[in-house]
């Protein structure tokens, strides 16, 4: 009996279990290199959009830290103390304001590249088999492209047996 465990057995189980089912794994292989663009190019998106968040972190840290090394010289001076202590409050305060909706936006960012993400593999799974978002035939919109192959074979219908009086 083979372990279920082992990663291969429970592939190759999968594997003829799509090739019982009539499922032709070689022409899901051909609508994979639209899906692999997207995500790649969603990929590519929220890397240069991280990126520009971090600068902008990095840059708001860099001007907050600047400001408190400017006046660690006034709080050391008992006569100015009060007013660079509540002037470090506010920097302080819009600092962590500006974090949190950095933070809010990099959420933001990922929820909206793993909607791109998923739409891509949805898009993906119905050109497979032939269908679009609406569930209609592929081959029925004209978009200039070849459509794959659909890799699940229709089932045979069986002729209905007439009904026993």
């Amino acid at each position: 009996m083979a372990d279920r465990s082992d990663p291969t057995t429970t592939f190759e189980r999968l594997i003829a279990l799509f090739r019982y089912r009539g499922m032709d794994l070689g022409a899901l292989v051909p609508g994979q290199a639209k899906t692999m663009q997207a995500l790649l190019e969603a990929g590519q998106r929220v890397a240069k959009d991280l990126e520009d968040l971090a600068l902008r972190q990095a840059s708001m840290m860099e001007s907050s830290t600047r400001e408190l090394m400017g006046s660690a010289q006034a709080i050391a001076d008992p006569g100015r103390f009060k007013k660079a202590s509540e002037d470090n409050l506010t920097t302080l305060t819009k600092s962590a304001d500006t974090t949190m909706r950095h933070l809010s936006e990099l959420a933001e960012l990922l929820m909206k590249y793993n909607h791109e993400v998923i739409e891509a593999m949805n898009r993906s799974v119905l050109s497979s088999m032939g269908l679009n978002r609406g569930g209609a035939r592929a081959d029925d919109e004209d978009d200039g492209e070849e459509t794959p192959a659909p890799a699940a074979k229709p089932a045979k219908r069986r002729a209905a047996k007439p009904a026993k009086k």
